[in-house]
């Protein structure tokens, strides 16, 4: 029978179980069992039951397909909505002797059959980008972990479609599987590695979006900029208040010194980088022992010092990090502490604890006495660790929290300070959804090794250039990064085409930066990506007000960057080159 204006084919004779899905004039057969539920009952026993099982008592009506038994309760529904995507909503009605953990697919929503003449691709934000061509294995993905945004695409003869959750409490699989290829997804209505029965229900509702792909930019082709730039446009949301000082000057990270010399060494930087606001975060001597508040002393010598540099056009702000928490507090206070599947006290930065981001009222108080410690007003930069990290799971029983539901937390968090403070926030890592409300994210891009199905390529710069400000460690100046394989940051060019600006915690590489990358940066930070290209060793980006730039591929480590190895076009009538 057919269901959602003849998207959605489902099979009556086996519990009105997905059979086959027409997206976008491509039609797909079901690969897996959907939906397949896992369960927890009384006893603590887990179990997968797929919709098929002969337990359920299955009716269809308005809201869709119900499943019930042992008291539990939950329908599926699928609708084609107004742009004519398939969203599938999972709903828990009611809960029982049994209680529901996640409701999954079986290894597979979908399937695609291989060709020998048709390749098939899967694409994800990962890393800054992945395209996996003829996979040879099975991948399962998280949002933060690695994914940067809430997707995976695939693509096979000119034709394709996103497997998008609208929410972060997902594992999206992948790969071959008997003969086949198939994508497909879970969703976690507890934390996902839930033992007891009593952990409450943390989501009434879930859905996930099949979209279909189309030529974008126009190019004449469906490609992996295509899935992107759709994604782009209907589901990033800009950050509307970007600090342009973040933009149009160097930045980067230094160690809280005797003021003198930190005076000096600022000083020194504004001779060698006259004319540009410079954003330094500073990392102070505090930390979760004293909740990471400075003494009076250093308050005062932050303050001048703070004054001081910003006459000369020097912003610092304090390198923070609010959820974690020393021993001593967590001991007195063990009932707001974030805790392990387990439900031991989960471990945060060498002895110290992460504290649960639902106690609203220690955040609160936080953040205002630390923006005041800190003399932080409207319109200054204040950076802060965790809030941008990836979501984590707290199985704390009165407060749980899933990937989802923490990473509302993290962003209502970061929206007080952006927003309502009117503070410019910048943090670590770049993840959708919290670039809304950070300015910048200074490590968007740790390249690591790719699988030998696997390509790098520049779907970072797609997505997010022109929304937020993303960055990466300058790698001369880390001598951690192995320069070889993998190869842990861009060089030059590539650091253009990837869409992230370059800072460094050395003094002596901040103004070589902003000569070398960080001027070219500026010119790019606002522009929006129509096609990304390979052709003939040369990546060509086109943004869509014209302008051009052109990217040796495999032009080496940064240090063997030579004249030539890019070329920015910024408008029609001048050519800036390296």
């Amino acid at each position: 029978m057919l269901s959602a204006d003849g998207m959605v084919e489902l099979d009556s004779a086996r519990n009105f179980a997905l059979k086959g899905l027409t997206i976008g004039g491509q039609t797909y057969a079901s690969g897996g069992s959907f939906p397949e539920f896992t369960c927890i009952d009384v006893t603590g026993k887990i179990l997968r039951v797929p919709c098929t099982d002969e337990r359920w008592n299955v009716r269809r009506d308005d809201a869709g397909i119900t499943y019930a038994c042992q008291g539990l309760e939950v329908s599926i529904d699928y609708r084609r909505t107004d742009q004519d995507t398939l969203r599938i909503t999972t709903r828990v009605r009611r809960e029982g002797l049994w209680r529901l953990l996640s409701v999954g697919d079986g290894g597979g929503l979908l399937a695609i059959p291989p060709t020998q003449s048709e390749e098939v691709s899967f694409v994800t934000c990962a890393d800054g980008g992945r395209i996996c061509r003829q996979p040879t294995w099975w991948r399962d993905v998280r949002f933060g972990s690695p994914l940067q945004a809430n997707f995976v695409a695939v693509l096979q003869n000119g034709q394709g479609l996103i497997l998008h959750p609208t929410h972060h409490a997902y594992s999206i699989g992948f790969g071959p599987r008997d003969n086949q290829y198939r994508m497909g997804c879970e969703q976690f209505f507890r934390p996902t590695k839930t033992a007891w029965f009593a952990m409450p229900l943390c989501h009434e509702a879930l859905s996930l979006e099949l979209v279909p792909l189309s030529d974008s930019n126009a190019d004449g082709t469906v490609n992996w900029v295509d899935a992107g730039i759709l994604y782009r446009d209907r589901y990033i949301k800009p950050n509307r208040d970007l600090d342009p000082a973040l933009r149009d000057g160097p930045s980067g990270k230094l160690r809280w010194k005797p003021v003198p010399e930190l005076r000096a060494t600022l000083q020194r930087l504004r001779e060698e980088i006259p004319d540009r606001p410079i954003s330094i975060w500073m990392l102070a001597p505090v930390g979760p022992s004293t909740d990471f508040l400075p003494s009076e002393t250093l308050r005062e010598e932050w303050r001048d010092l703070k004054s001081d540099m910003a006459r000369i056009g020097i912003r610092l702000s304090p390198h923070d990090n609010l959820d974690d928490i020393a021993p001593e507090i967590a001991a007195a206070d063990p009932s707001h502490i974030r805790r392990n599947e387990n439900l031991g006290l989960m471990p945060a930065y060498r002895d110290c604890f992460r504290r649960s981001l639902s106690d609203d009222a220690h955040l609160a108080a936080a953040i205002k006495a630390r923006l005041g410690a800190w003399s932080v007003h409207r319109g200054d930069t204040y950076h802060i660790d965790v809030f941008a990290h990836s979501p984590i799971e707290d199985y704390c029983p009165t407060l749980p929290s899933t990937f989802e539901t923490d990473f509302r937390r993290r962003y209502d968090w970061l929206a007080y300070i952006h927003d309502k403070r009117r503070v410019h926030v910048t943090s670590e890592f770049l993840v959708e959804g919290c670039h809304e409300v950070c300015d910048y994210s200074w490590w968007s891009l740790f390249w690591n090794d790719c699988a030998a199905d696997e390509t790098r390529i520049p779907l970072l710069p797609v997505l997010f250039l022109g929304k937020t400000y993303c960055g990466t460690f300058n790698p001369t100046a880390k001598t951690w990064v192995n320069h070889d394989v993998p190869r842990g940051h861009p060089n030059v060019g590539e650091s253009l085409l990837w869409g992230v600006k370059v800072h460094t915690d050395l003094p002596d590489e901040f103004a070589p930066l902003y000569e070398d990358q960080n001027r070219y940066w500026a010119e790019i930070a606002d522009k929006t990506v129509d096609n990304i290209t390979l052709n003939d060793g040369w990546w060509s980006v086109r943004y869509t007000d014209g302008s051009t730039l052109r990217v040796l591929e495999n032009g080496g480590r940064w240090e063997d960057m030579q004249a030539g190895h890019f070329v920015f076009q910024p408008t029609a009538e001048t050519d800036d080159k390296r």
